[in-house]
C-alpha cells in the first residue's frame, strides 16, 4: 500500500493500464533513481507494479501487455559490508539494555544465532528448547530450519521464556507481531556514533548488521562456509562465500 500511494498512484493511477508503456515505466523508474531512492526501493516499486498486471491477467480481469517486460532493472549491490567488534557489540547491547530490555534481548538473538529481524520478532514459546539449545525458526526466507543456542544465549533465556506454549517472546503493544522496525535501536546506533562520517549505506551500522556480525565472526573463527549458511538460512552458499 505505500509503494502504491508513494510512489505508483501519482506517476501512474491516473492511467489506463493498456496505455501504460514500457517508456512509462522507465520514466517512473527514471524519477525514481532521482528522487535518490536506492535501487533495492525502486526495485521493489518494479516488482509491485509487475504483480499488478500479472494478478489482474490470473484473475482474467487484463489481457494486454505487461509493461515492465523489457524494463532494465537496477543493479544491486546491497550487501553489507559492516560488522560489528566485539567491543562495539557490547557497547550497543548495554545501551540497548539501559533503555529497552525488549529490544535487547531481539538484538542479543540475532548477534549470537544470525536470525534476522522477522525471524525473532515472530518466535514463540514453544520454538524454543533450551535443553536441546535449539530454536526452531519458522516460516523463514529459505524455509523452516533450526538455529543453535550457546551456552550464552540460554543462559540469557533461561527464565525467559514463559511454559506456556505459543506465546509470542517478543510482542508488540498490540499483543501482535512486531511489524515496525525499532527507532529505539536507530535512536541507540546514533548516540554511539556508530555511524559518524559513513556516507556509503553499505558501510552504515544497522539492525542487519547483527545477522551480517554473526556470519562474519563465524567464517572468522573458521567455521566451515555450510555451516554457517545452514544456521543463516542462506538459499546457497554463494551468498555465504561473501563472508
Amino acid at each position: 500500500e505505500s509503494r502504491w500511494n508513494n510512489h505508483i498512484s501519482p506517476a501512474l493511477g491516473s492511467k489506463d493500464m493498456a496505455s501504460i508503456s514500457l517508456i512509462d515505466v522507465e520514466d517512473f523508474k527514471a524519477s525514481l533513481l532521482k528522487k535518490g531512492l536506492s535501487p533495492q526501493t525502486v526495485v521493489h516499486n518494479l516488482n509491485t507494479l509487475r504483480r499488478i498486471y500479472r494478478k489482474l491477467t490470473a484473475w482474467e480481469l487484463y489481457d494486454g501487455r505487461i509493461p515492465t517486460n523489457g524494463v532494465e532493472w537496477p543493479g544491486l549491490d546491497n550487501f553489507r559490508l559492516r560488522y560489528l567488534s566485539p567491543s562495539e557489540a557490547r557497547g550497543l547491547l548495554d545501551a540497548l539494555r539501559a533503555i529497552s530490555e525488549q529490544w535487547y534481548r531481539i538484538s542479543f538473538l540475532s548477534l549470537h544465532t544470525g536470525m534476522r529481524l522477522g525471524e525473532v520478532v515472530a518466535l514463540r514459546s514453544g520454538d524454543v528448547d533450551l535443553s536441546a539449545r535449539l530454536v526452531n525458526i519458522k516460516d523463514a526466507k529459505a524455509g523452516t530450519r533450526a538455529g543453535f543456542l550457546t551456552e550464552t544465549v540460554a543462559r540469557e533465556l533461561e527464565g525467559f521464556v514463559p511454559a506456556k506454549k505459543g506465546v509470542l517472546l517478543f510482542p508488540a503493544r498490540s499483543g501482535e507481531v512486531i511489524t515496525d522496525k525499532s527507532k529505539t535501536f536507530v535512536r541507540v546506533v546514533d548516540a554511539l556514533e556508530l555511524n559518524a562520517g559513513v556516507t556509503d549505506r553499505r558501510d552504515k551500522v544497522v539492525f542487519h548488521t547483527l545477522r551480517h556480525t554473526f556470519g562474519s565472526w563465524a567464517a572468522q573463527r573458521g567455521v566451515p562456509l555450510q555451516v554457517i549458511a545452514e544456521l543463516m538460512g542462506h538459499d546457497t552458499i554463494t551468498i555465504t562465500k561473501r563472508y
